[in-house]
């Protein structure tokens, strides 16, 4: 779902350059969403995904987006 061409691939991007440095040995990536209004947390060892939203209008449209 994260790899290009992936569900959630087109609406995450890397957080300030900084999302590859901090995935480097280590099982959880983070990503920001919805131009800034969301952060993401990836752990790849639970295949688990976590978002904070800026307010609930955020994390309803990413509900609508990843159909949740």
């Amino acid at each position: 779902m994260l790899n290009e061409g992936g569900k959630l691939h087109p609406y995450l991007s890397p957080i300030a350059g900084i999302t590859d440095q901090i995935a480097t040995d280590n099982t959880r990536t983070l990503y920001q969403a919805m131009d800034g209004q969301a952060v993401g947390l990836y752990d790849s060892e639970e295949c688990t995904f976590w978002f904070v939203t800026k307010n609930e209008s955020v994390q309803e449209r990413l509900e609508a987006l990843f159909d949740i």
